[in-house]
């Protein structure tokens, strides 16, 4: 993290450091900005591609628009290639990059945490995700860390997970 990379060279560097160790089960990559869909394409196929490793983890933080839908979509579907822990922490991730992953959730994946701190998700953002998780069985961890999240929102998640219309 925090190489400041230019260009493509930082995604080729990853790439062969992974290519080249099959033990590599954790890629984080911080503060180094991915520019285009197709060297997106290379980071996440890096690291989905390493046959030996059971559980992948990849951190994408502070390194592409949140909402680019093409980004987005290159991400959610190296998901459906072995990760298991999905961290996209402070990419301004807003409504239309919840919407694309609110539909990813839905579709209920193989991911065990997903983590959009520092994002500012709103309760409206939450709703969404809330929604999709309600056919979810596989989602054990969602961190919205330092999200503009209120008491509303707490409560559509709460709604989501549990099933509250037999409470008092």
């Amino acid at each position: 993290s925090r190489n400041r990379f230019r260009g493509s060279e930082g995604i080729l560097f990853m790439a062969e450091i992974v290519g080249s160790n099959h033990h590599v089960r954790d890629i984080e990559w911080s503060n180094n900005p991915v520019g285009n869909v197709a060297d997106m394409k290379q980071l996440c196929s890096s690291m989905t591609s390493n046959p030996s490793s059971l559980e992948k983890n990849i951190e994408i933080s502070e390194s592409f628009d949140g909402n680019d839908p093409e980004m987005l979509q290159t991400i959610l579907t190296s998901c459906q290639s072995g990760v298991m822990n999905l961290f996209l922490v402070e990419n301004g991730v807003g409504s239309r990059g919840v919407c694309h992953i609110a539909k990813f959730l839905a579709t209920n994946p193989h991911l065990k945490v997903l983590s959009l701190e520092e994002n500012d998700l709103t309760d409206g953002d939450v709703e969404v995700l809330a929604n999709a998780l309600r056919s979810n069985t596989n989602l054990r961890t969602l961190k919205l860390d330092d999200d503009r999240i209120t008491e509303v929102g707490g409560n559509h998640l709460i709604r989501a997970i549990f099933n509250t219309t037999n409470l008092n």
